[in-house]
């Protein structure tokens, strides 16, 4: 799964953005047919996939979007902290404002995303502009195609 979540990150770069929200990578997998579970079990596959991976993700706030983003980084972003897993730490870093406790585990990161997202995922509104959330639109769908046909 870490090679489509890639996939549609570098995709979306390649259009001069910089990431996407956690709901809009649910939603490409889940209408791929990646993840055929719950709203809920979907949204933390993803979580735990971005944990496990071999690369590294931030996932901070974006004034653009108005919402957090997640993106690739290659070095110790600035300004967030690293999550952890049964105490060892993970390859996803979090802004720090956006969790309470300073060593946040990927429990309480599923909790606070799950609280934030979690309407909009069973909604099937994966989508955001500046900070609202909404169906896929005919380029966020266009831009999933292309993201997979590299895959294949």
């Amino acid at each position: 799964m870490e090679e489509y979540i890639e996939s549609l990150l570098y995709t979306w770069r390649e259009k001069g953005k910089f990431g996407l929200s956690l709901p809009f990578i649910v939603g490409a997998l889940r209408l791929k047919g990646l993840l055929n579970s719950s709203a809920s079990d979907s949204f933390d596959s993803v979580l735990n996939q971005l944990q496990q991976g071999s690369g590294t993700f931030r996932l901070a706030y974006c004034d653009k979007a108005d919402d957090l983003i997640l993106a690739p980084v290659n070095t110790r972003p600035d300004g967030c902290r690293q999550i952890y897993n049964s105490g060892h730490p993970t390859s996803l870093w979090i802004q720090h404002d956006v969790l309470a406790n300073e060593g946040s585990d990927s429990v309480e990161l599923f909790n606070a995303m799950w609280e934030r997202y979690g309407n909009e995922v069973e909604s099937e509104r994966y989508s955001c502009t500046k900070g609202k959330y909404h169906q896929f639109k005919p380029d966020d769908l266009a831009l999933i195609d292309e993201a997979f046909d590299k895959i294949a």
